[in-house]
């Protein structure tokens, strides 16, 4: 057997081996009598359950309908899942399918090819550590900021300090009362 050969078999048992991984260890085969239809449905039924507040549907085909929409859509807190379901180790993408992940992606939507609920789950998943992670890193520029204007206004009381001879907390007394503090005049205590 050539080496292109023995690679092809390794390429295929690691499909199939993942797919049964998967389906939670029920064997998958390039031979599976289940239609696309069946695991459209178990993923449907898993979001439903997941997330009762989310808005879930099966995409319609048809005629008047846009070729290549995801089989499965889903409104999740707010944000676009699109799921295109493919039978485990034998269903591919169509360019068009391909085409149409890569705009919902770009719009900003998560759209991508899964053959089981444990497929769904780990792309909302990540979606969800990854906002989680923005989120983390937008406080922290926010802390970041922060710290930056009290240093700036630490400074400006200091300056004040020196220029009026009064200490901060007579600076902070003063401005809160409305105290209009001109550098020019001096107050003699």
């Amino acid at each position: 057997m050539s080496k292109q050969g023995c690679l092809d078999i390794t390429s295929h048992i690691r499909v199939c081996a993942h797919a049964t991984k998967r389906n939670g260890g029920e064997k998958v085969t390039s031979t599976s009598t289940h239609k696309e239809s069946f695991y459209q449905a178990k993923i449907i039924k898993w979001l439903k359950d997941t997330y009762p507040g989310a808005f879930v549907w099966k995409a319609a085909a048809g005629p008047y309908s846009r070729g290549g929409i995801p089989d499965i859509c889903a409104i999740i807190d707010g944000r676009f899942f699109g799921f295109e379901v493919k039978r485990p180790g034998i269903g591919k993408l169509t360019k068009l399918q391909e085409q149409t992940i890569k705009q919902i992606n770009a719009a900003g939507g998560i759209a991508a090819e899964v053959s089981f609920p444990d497929d769904a789950k780990m792309i909302i998943i990540n979606q969800k550590i990854s906002e989680q992670c923005e989120t983390a890193i937008h406080v922290g520029q926010v802390h970041k900021d922060l710290l930056q204007r009290l240093n700036s206004a630490e400074e400006t009381i200091l300056q004040l300090e020196k220029i009026t001879g009064f200490t901060a907390q007579e600076l902070i007394r003063k401005f809160l009362a409305g105290y209009e503090l001109r550098p020019t005049f001096r107050e003699v205590r």
